[in-house]
């Protein structure tokens, strides 16, 4: 009975929640995903039918509450409203607070993670399925020229960013002064908390800050 009371008097009939990925999203950015999500119904239902409003944050014991707003959807026979909450559950701050990295052990994930290159290089399963095809059709060569000229784009790129490593280490074997800056954007970077390489070893191997991130996010949820 009482969860039956508190369903019907609930303020939002449905949450979406909007998580970023990796990089350093500033609070509001993540929302704005979900004012693209309004737009796009909005052109489909119509503007009258649907509205936007901002909900001030206020802080709560456990934790800030998110930014987030209420949508209003009118729709039905009845035009009867419906209030959606659409929210963003920010993480990359989170990262000030789980210390700096360390640069060995990024400098170590990315020298570890070098071979990954040639499987991101490789064509992908999809042009992999063209390429192997049997077919000789007219759209199957074309789909594999496709493929082709995919595959060597990522080479090129891939060519590129060696000859401009090639070109760095020479112009640092040569000169003092290069080599000091160098070292010096490579240390900084490796320090600095804008350093997406990063985010993706926590994700990938540092399971207690990884915990500690979800932790995170499973408050939002709960505040939602």
């Amino acid at each position: 009975m009482a969860k039956n009371k508190q369903r019907n008097t609930a303020r939002w009939r449905v949450g979406y929640l909007f998580v970023h990925g990796i990089g350093n999203q500033k609070p509001g950015t993540t929302l704005e995903w979900g004012r693209a999500t309004f737009d796009a119904l909005r052109e489909v239902h119509g503007e009258q039918l649907l509205s936007w409003r901002d909900q001030p944050l206020a802080a709560s014991p456990e934790d800030d509450a998110i930014r987030h707003a209420e949508v209003v959807v009118s729709l039905g026979s009845g035009g009867a409203s419906r209030r959606a909450l659409f929210a963003e559950a920010l993480w990359a701050d989170k990262f000030t607070e789980l210390g700096r990295p360390s640069i060995r052990r990024t400098l170590t994930f990315l020298v570890a993670s070098l071979p990954l290159l040639f499987w991101i290089v490789g064509p992908d399963r999809r042009d992999l399925r063209v390429l192997t095809s049997p077919s000789r059709s007219l759209r199957a060569r074309g789909e594999a020229e496709l493929a082709q000229m995919r595959l060597l784009w990522r080479l090129l790129t891939l060519a590129v960013i060696a000859t401009a490593l090639a070109y760095g280490i020479s112009l640092a074997a040569h000169s003092l002064l290069v080599s000091a800056l160098l070292l010096g954007l490579l240390a900084w970077f490796a320090r600095s908390r804008r350093n997406l390489l990063w985010h993706v070893r926590v994700a990938a191997v540092d399971e207690e800050r990884t915990r500690q991130l979800l932790t995170h996010l499973h408050r939002k949820v709960a505040w939602m």
